[in-house]
């Protein structure tokens, strides 16, 4: 009974880091405004990226007239966030590919594309497995 209270106490610690409020001063290295000309590289990087989005949703989450923020993390992960709203649209690490985060899926709608796997492997792609 002992160890499955360590078990449970595990898991709780491990739930707890895993939704933890991200608090710039603890993760974050360093923070920039971005100027025009990166900012326009990195909508065009995403237009390429996800051709399914459309300009108006684009323009909608990286306003032109909008100053855009990067953030940068731990373990080269970088954050782009809208100055004016503190509001995260995108996120990569080094310089692979852009995603978005899911607050920003849930306002653009669906533009990325989409997988179905069947039910038996759900648990293995969870745990990292490859397509």
């Amino acid at each position: 009974q002992q160890q499955r209270q360590q078990q449970q106490q595990q898991l709780q610690q491990q739930t707890a880091a895993m939704f933890r409020k991200f608090v710039a001063d603890d993760q974050a290295t360093q923070q920039a405004s971005l100027k025009s000309s990166v900012q326009r590289a990195i909508a065009t990087k995403v237009a390429e990226q996800y051709p399914a989005l459309s300009e108006e949703v684009l323009e909608l989450a990286m306003p032109k007239k909008d100053q855009i923020t990067q953030v940068k993390c731990q373990d080269h992960v970088n954050l782009i966030a809208s100055a004016s709203t503190k509001e995260i649209l995108f996120f990569n690490q080094r310089e692979g590919p852009f995603y978005p985060t899911l607050r920003l899926l849930h306002k653009a709608g669906d533009f990325m594309e989409k997988v179905q796997v069947d039910a038996g492997a759900i648990a293995p792609l969870i745990g990292g497995a490859a397509l």
